[in-house]
C-alpha cells in the first residue's frame, strides 16, 4: 500500500506511533512551499518580510521547523 501524504505531518505521526508498519520512502515526489496571505496593500507586509528575512538569517526559522516541522 502505498499514500501520498504531506511529509511533515506524517513523520510527526510516526514519531508518535512507532508501533504503525508504515516507513517514508527515501525520494521525495514534489517539493512544498507555504505562505502567509495579507490583504491588497497591507501595511504589514514590509514589517513581516523584515522580521521572517532576519529569523532566516539568525536560523530561528530553521530552529522552529526542527522542532516542530521535522
Amino acid at each position: 500500500m502505498a499514500w501520498s501524504l504531506t511529509v511533515r505531518p506524517l513523520k510527526y505521526y510516526l514519531q508518535k506511533h512507532p508501533e504503525v508498519d508504515l516507513r517514508l520512502a527515501n525520494f521525495a515526489v514534489s517539493t512544498e512551499t507555504y505562505g502567509i496571505a495579507l490583504p491588497f496593500e497591507s501595511p504589514l507586509l514590509r514589517q513581516l518580510n523584515v522580521k521572517l528575512l532576519k529569523m532566516q538569517q539568525e536560523g530561528t526559522l530553521r530552529e522552529i521547523e526542527a522542532k516542530w516541522l521535522d
